[in-house]
């Protein structure tokens, strides 16, 4: 990037002022020439220098503002009281080695002296290090105002080869300072530095020993986000978000898809499913929505033909892996079909391809660099590999998949061929599991090249009530869209006919109380037939007759606490059912997970990288 542009920049964003923050706080002093800031700004680094002797031709007013600077930024001298404590807590973090007298024996330290000893040294250098941060006009993070001359460096002298890790090695472009304004102060020690969140995440289960890991744990990082989110790296994942956000809506806009906002405080289920978080609305039971799924339909119709939607999702699973949130942004779509369901597989496959192809080509404003390539040097991963045209993308069924896994790793099923048929076989009639889908992945891969593929015809057994069935009995006509191995999207057909939504629906009734009864009989160890037969024998005891009227009594009330909430389940689908009694053209959709796009498009090893504030099972805070 050219110094024009940077200076074009600043006068664009900030008029005749830069407002930084101070990444490194040094006071080196060269010559007549005091070097007190160092800033890194958009990815590129910064110096700022004053000068401390006035210049021909400099007025009065301009050297006053260059000598106020130096002085708000001093810092204040140490007492000498303040060097007398100073060195002698020097002294406790590193005590001068006494050597014996001739003949002296010196006792050896006990393991409880030793522990003090180390417990001594750790608060010393604990009231040192604020100490010296007290002392400092200008503490690192601290945001300020400065003016000045824009400039590039002059070139390391030669023989002259700093160090690369040195923080205030300047490599873009120094200003020479005019005036200095502190804007707002950091008040306390960070608890780590953006240069520290600046290294790669490592999982806590690999790190062998924590007081020597130089890397920011995950949970520090998120319990301080402010501080992590400062970081060259977060901010370009941001921005990858934030160009996969707007590449979907401009994409589902160009093909006259309406916008829409659905409610994500509900009645019910909105995907028949029990995984939801609930909460008192006005005395009455409300929950967050898992999905915006029967609003798209009802939209569909309304006559919408074609809707989109970018809106939280919540789901209350209390799975804590690297791919799931309990909330998270949904990207949401739904369409008209004219002939066959796959219409919306080549309408899915061209938006993936549009944010696939923005976001390899987006570039921060400021370096130029791009995105991507920022985030791999700190995350580095392979580039994500996907075909340039819609028609070349993979579509495979799901018998398919099961049976590409065969061809490249029979041996994931078992050892023999007996155990691999078995297995196989009872893998094509449920839905993947988290080894099988990375293998598909990895089958995909060997055979095509690529990491983007979709997976078509789910079991049954996999999809909720509302999925068309497919002419092929046993499957339906859903399908998941995959990156590297992971489910991004999920979408099918969906049921329009009235008569065969409510048989769902009875059927998940009926399923239900059928499942609570079993788990009544095995719950209590009471068995139906022998409470009976114990109850009706001639001379059966009080206790027996009782014992059988309790145990009608105890199923009556867990059914009608079964139908009750199965009614709560469903209730709210009663409007969903009558949208469709008024005549509805057939339909599909799909949703997808923005932040775990993020993560597997970046090959980043957690999903709530691309959530600001992530909300996991342990996760309510910031």
């Amino acid at each position: 990037m050219s110094l024009a542009m940077v200076s074009e920049f600043a006068e664009h964003k900030y008029g005749d002022i830069v407002r930084v923050r101070a990444r490194y706080v040094s006071k080196i002093k060269m010559g007549k020439t005091l070097m007190f800031l160092t800033f890194r700004q958009h990815g590129l680094s910064f110096q700022a220098v004053l000068d401390t002797e006035k210049k021909d031709g400099q007025s009065d007013e301009v050297f006053a503002s260059i000598m106020n600077a130096q002085e708000v930024f001093a810092g204040k001298k140490p007492t000498p009281e303040d060097e007398a404590r100073e060195a002698e807590l020097r002294l406790i973090i590193k005590p001068k080695k006494v050597k014996p007298q001739k003949g002296e024996v010196i006792a050896k330290k006990t393991k409880e002296e030793k522990e003090a000893e180390k417990q001594a040294q750790a608060a010393a250098k604990v009231e040192l290090s604020q100490m010296l941060d007290d002392r400092t006009g200008l503490k690192a993070e601290s945001v300020v105002t400065i003016t000045g001359v824009l400039s590039q460096p002059e070139p390391p002298k030669e023989g002259e080869t700093p160090k690369e890790d040195d923080p205030f090695k300047v490599k873009d472009y120094e200003i020479k300072l005019q005036a200095v304004e502190m804007v707002s102060p950091v008040a306390n020690m960070l608890p780590f530095t953006v240069a520290d969140a600046q290294k790669r995440i490592v999982p806590a289960e690999e790190i062998k020993n924590p007081k020597k890991n130089p890397n920011v744990l995950q949970d520090t990082r998120f319990n301080n986000r402010v501080v992590d989110l400062r970081t060259q790296t977060n901010v370009a994942i941001f921005r990858v978000k934030d160009t996969m956000d707007e590449a979907f809506c401009a994409y589902n806009r160009s093909q006259n898809f309406i916008r829409i906002h659905t409610p994500k405080l509900i009645s019910g289920a909105s995907e028949g499913g029990a995984e939801l978080f609930t909460l008192e609305y006005f005395k009455k039971q409300a929950a967050l929505a898992q999905s915006p799924q029967v609003y798209k339909q009802m939209a569909i119709a309304s006559d919408f033909r074609g809707v989109f939607e970018v809106g939280p999702v919540f789901r209350a699973e209390n799975s804590l892996t690297n791919r799931h949130l309990t909330e998270f942004v949904g990207l949401d779509v739904e369409m008209e079909i004219k002939e066959h369901y796959h219409e919306v597989l080549e309408h899915l496959k061209r938006t993936f391809l549009h944010i696939f192809k923005a976001t390899d080509a987006s570039v921060d404003p400021i370096s130029g660099a791009r995105l991507v390539d920022i985030i791999a040097q700190t995350y580095p991963a392979e580039p994500c590999q996907y075909p340039a045209e819609p028609k070349d993308v993979p579509v495979i069924t799901f018998v398919e998949a099961v049976d590409l896994v065969i061809k490249h790793f029979p041996e994931f099923f078992g050892e023999t061929a007996e155990e691999q048929a078995v297995a196989a076989a009872i893998a094509k009639t449920v839905d993947f599991d988290t080894p099988l889908e990375k293998k598909v992945g990895e089958a995909v891969r060997r055979e095509t090249g690529f990491d983007f593929y979709i997976v078509d015809q789910f079991p049954v057994s996999a999809r909720p009530f509302y999925t068309h069935p497919s002419e092929t009995d046993g499957y339906t006509n859903s399908f998941d869209v995959f990156l590297r191995g992971q489910e991004i999207t999920s979408g099918a057909e969906r049921i329009h006919e009235v008569s065969m939504l409510k048989a769902n629906i009875d059927k998940i009734t009926r399923m239900k109380e059928g499942f609570a009864t079993e788990e009544i009989v095995t719950e209590h160890g009471w068995v139906e037939a022998d409470l009976r037969a114990a109850a009706a024998a001639e001379g059966a005891t009080e206790e027996a007759k009782k014992a059988l009227a309790d145990f009608e009594k105890f199923m009556a009330d867990r059914k009608t606490a079964t139908e009750q909430a199965v009614k709560e389940m469903f209730g709210g689908l009663t409007q969903y059912i009558a949208a469709f009694e008024m005549g509805v053209a057939p339909h599909a959709g799909a949703g997808i997970g923005l932040e775990r796009l993020v993560m597997l498009f970046l090959g980043i090893p957690n999903c709530q990288m691309a959530s600001m504030f992530p909300r996991t099972p342990g996760r309510l805070t910031p």
